[in-house]
């Protein structure tokens, strides 16, 4: 009975040196288990899961909010106007443009955007903010014109900064007399 007892019992314990744990073995996962010796499929990677995204994740299971989108700034120095499209990125572009006058008339507007914020800052010939405008999707206006602070006239910088901008997004500049 003895005999028979411990050939059992080292049948038992043959059997497990063959047994391998199951489980994620890829440490870029997750859910990684250091002690697992055989991949059953279950890792899961957190990462960006949307296709349009320029940092999009095939292997990403879980979206962890860390999604890029593409900025395309179409701006033109030799007229002062723009238009941004965005499908939800963050960006910023910066031109020069030549204004004779000491004031520039600006409109800018957001209404076909879903979400996110659009700036237009104007810097004169000097450095000087003469313009510095947001607007938000969601809060207060889709437009906004007028005139910039009088400045010094020469070459201007037209910088466009956008945020987690879904949409298009329009402006102009123009020189001004009498603003």
């Amino acid at each position: 009975m003895r005999i028979v007892v411990a050939a059992l019992l080292g049948i038992a314990l043959m059997a497990g040196v063959g047994c391998k744990r199951k489980g994620c073995t890829d440490p870029k996962a997750s859910n990684y288990d250091p002690k697992a010796k055989k991949d059953d499929g279950s890792c899961v990677y957190r990462g960006c899961t949307d296709p349009n995204a320029t940092n999009y994740n095939p292997k990403a299971s879980i979206d962890d909010g860390s999604c890029i989108y593409p900025v395309t700034f179409n701006m033109s120095p030799s007229t002062g106007d723009g238009d941004i499209t965005s499908a939800g990125g963050s960006g910023s572009n910066t031109i020069e443009w030549y204004n004779p006058q000491a004031v520039a008339e600006y409109a800018m507007d957001i209404t076909t955007a879903t979400r996110g914020s659009f700036r237009l800052i104007i810097k004169d010939a000097v450095g000087k903010v003469v313009l510095d405008r947001t607007l938000t999707k969601g809060v207060g206006d889709d437009s906004a014109s007028g005139c910039t602070l009088p400045g010094t006239a020469g070459t201007w910088t037209i910088t466009i900064e956008v945020t987690n901008f879904e949409g298009d997004a329009t402006y102009t500049v123009d020189p001004a007399i009498g603003c």
